[in-house]
């Protein structure tokens, strides 16, 4: 089952959500309102812009073999995980990574196409390595070796993850699907200083990154709708029109 399901719905309707902020954001500056108009093929472009990219630049890639680069899916212990090398350094890391050092020296993968065409061969020592690995320990591995990778989920992994944006339905299930108890996606969005507690909406709409994105847009500040809480210091830096500091090494920011 392709995992990509409603993306032409979903994807155009974010786009559609960025327009109508931006038009917001100028309604804020200039009074005046706006008419976005979103469609679902300039979207969809857009997700696949690799396409028009490397078309544009001369890339004419066999179908059947891909770019000349490894983007390919890898065998672990308990499931799959995707590995993406398209520079020499990262290559270099990656033979170092699974035991092959020699490949860096060996002619067959002295250029990037070479890569590809002899894929099958990274392809089985790469399994190798992983077989006693789960995926998502193997691309631990690949990130501590600064290779970008990560773990390809099947349906109940995604279910039982502790972060997975997902909720549950019971109820209003009608014709062969009564009584089952089923899942779909939500987007969870979070506020950062809002403290998120059940049945109350939060009161900032926009995350600090956000608006200080979308006031150096504009050029000036304005008021947005803010926490209870008094500013961070962050917020406060962009409001002062300063870059706000990165969080401490080894500590994690979301942001809806």
């Amino acid at each position: 089952m392709s995992p990509v399901g409603a993306l032409g719905d979903i994807g155009t309707a974010l786009f559609g959500v960025i327009g109508l902020l931006a038009a917001l954001r100028r309604r804020d500056t200039t009074g005046e309102g706006g008419y976005v108009d979103v469609a679902m093929f300039d979207s969809m472009v857009s997700f696949a812009d690799v396409v028009v990219n490397w078309w544009s630049m001369g890339e004419r890639p066999d179908p059947t073999q891909g770019l000349s680069m490894i983007l390919d899916g890898f065998r672990a212990a308990d499931g799959w995980f995707v590995v993406q090398v398209g520079r020499e350094h990262e290559f270099a890391r990656l033979a170092e990574l699974v035991g092959e050092p020699a490949w860096v020296d060996d002619p067959r993968f002295a250029t990037r196409s070479g890569w590809r065409e002899h894929i099958d061969v990274i392809r089985d020592a790469v399994n190798r390595w992983a077989s006693t690995m789960s995926n998502i320990d193997a691309c631990h591995a690949m990130a501590a070796a600064g290779i970008a990778a990560g773990p390809v989920l099947s349906a109940p992994q995604v279910l039982a993850d502790p972060i997975s944006p997902s909720a549950t339905c019971s109820s209003n299930c009608s014709g062969p699907m009564a009584g089952t108890r089923w899942w779909y996606p939500v987007i969870r969005s979070s506020c950062q200083d809002c403290p998120s507690t059940p049945r109350r909406r939060h009161r900032c709409w926009v995350s600090t990154p956000t608006r200080c994105s979308l006031a150096s847009w504009a050029s000036m500040p304005t008021p947005w709708p803010s926490c209870a809480q008094p500013a961070s210091s962050a917020e406060a830096s962009c409001r002062q029109g300063e870059q706000p500091a990165q969080p401490a090494a080894g500590t994690t920011r979301r942001s809806a």
